[in-house]
């Protein structure tokens, strides 16, 4: 039987312990049995059971045996769903992972646009014909070229006449020249020592000298001239600079022959110079005793082919004159001509011929005091000669005359040479 029960009852009856507040009494000893009076069942919590009762230790003996489980009852409803709890901190980032394998090589791009044109221009300024003597526009990119029988086509120095087709030449190519020439200030009542105008060195590696200056006491020494060029050197020209044959020594109030100009024609297609043709950069004679200036340089490339069936000129200038006041100048050296192409055909003239020295003088001649000497030449390819010295009786001595240039042929394709 359940405790509970078996006190709801009455079949178990607790003993009353009543106090009084004056009371001191020890507290009971609790109940430590389960008494079941033998005749009447009765049960009773005891701190030991009493004679006639029996002592209930087990639950068995109290409650009984254990009845079959009931039925399943029915399941139950759902309970809401909770609220969806806060996101998670972000996981650290993987490890990156291995690399992919290459992918193929793509299709070759388009071929960039032929190099050449950099050369020969694009020959956006069409085809023209040079009817009436003029002077050319360096920044001019023709098609075909040509220079009409009897007309003047003037250049400027250091200019490049580039043309994507052909150039023909029927009348004359002239090429400016541009080294001064050197002089000695004329002396006056308040300038004893006269000024000096050193003379243009062009490509030479030196420049001529102006004559010397002195009175009629003693000998007057004759200026030198420019020096010659190696060969190698001459080949290795192929840009045109203003400034190219060196200019002739000056003398007393006279300045020297101008040095020649430097011109480079380059065509896609042929070139073309007609037994008609001329091409010339001379350089400047001398005079009253100065020495003359050095041919000019002409170079003249084409990708498919040169013919020269005219001239080209590329000559050094003469010595000037011995005068009372001065001894004779020097000859210029002659200057340098290219031709190059895969193929040149040359039956015409190449020019690059020495300038003459003047003559000497006898006594008496150069009879002025003061006085100069004569003066040297100019120099590019071939050296410039020396200028005539002058005695103390007047006479000089002989001016001599410059040497011969360089005339080059080069059987290439002048594109890749960086022209």
């Amino acid at each position: 039987m359940d405790l509970r029960r078996a006190l709801a009852a009455g079949l178990i009856s607790l003993p009353v312990i009543s106090l009084s507040p004056s009371s001191s009494v020890a507290a009971p000893k609790p109940p430590r049995a389960i008494c079941a009076n033998n005749t009447t069942g009765v049960l009773a919590l005891r701190t030991r059971c009493r004679a006639g009762e029996a002592k209930l230790n087990t639950r068995a003996e109290l409650i009984g045996a254990q009845g079959p489980a009931g039925a399943q009852g029915a399941t139950g409803e759902a309970g809401a769903v909770g609220a969806t709890g806060a996101t998670g901190a972000t996981g650290a980032t993987g490890a990156t992972g291995a690399t992919g394998a290459t992918g193929g090589v793509g299709a070759t791009g388009a071929a960039g646009a032929d190099g050449a044109i950099r050369i020969y221009g694009d020959g956006t300024d069409g085809d023209v014909v040079f009817n009436l003597s003029t002077t050319y526009e360096p920044t001019s990119q023709y098609n075909n070229i040509t220079v009409d029988v009897g007309q003047t086509l003037t250049i400027p120095t250091g200019a490049t006449i580039r043309c994507a087709g052909t150039l023909t030449n029927n009348g004359t190519i002239l090429v400016a020249a541009y080294g001064g020439g050197g002089s000695i200030g004329a002396p006056s009542a308040s300038v004893t020592v006269p000024s000096v105008d050193i003379p243009n060195a062009g490509l030479s590696a030196y420049t001529a000298q102006n004559g010397s200056y002195g009175t009629s006491a003693g000998t007057l020494i004759g200026g030198v001239g420019g020096p010659s060029m190696n060969s190698s050197v001459a080949i290795a020209l192929l840009q045109p600079y203003p400034a190219a044959g060196g200019a002739g020594g000056g003398t007393q109030g006279q300045y020297g022959g101008s040095g020649g100009g430097s011109l480079r024609i380059l065509c896609a297609g042929a070139v073309q110079n007609s037994v008609t043709g001329i091409i010339r950069a001379n350089g400047g004679s001398g005079s009253s005793g100065t020495g003359g200036g050095a041919g000019g340089l002409i170079i003249i490339g084409s990708q498919t082919s040169i013919t020269q069936a005219g001239t080209i000129n590329a000559n050094g200038g003469n010595g000037g004159a011995a005068t009372a006041s001065s001894g004779g100048g020097g000859g210029g050296g002659g200057g340098i001509v290219q031709l190059i192409a895969p193929v040149v055909n040359s039956t015409g003239t190449v020019n690059v011929t020495r300038g003459n020295g003047a003559s000497a003088v006898g006594a008496g001649t150069v009879s002025s005091s003061p006085r100069s000497s004569g003066a040297g030449g100019g120099a590019l390819g071939g050296g410039g000669g020396a200028g005539g010295s002058v005695l103390a009786d007047g006479s000089t001595g002989l001016p001599s005359d410059g040497s011969d240039g360089y005339s080059i042929v080069s059987l290439k394709d002048p594109t890749s040479l960086g022209l």
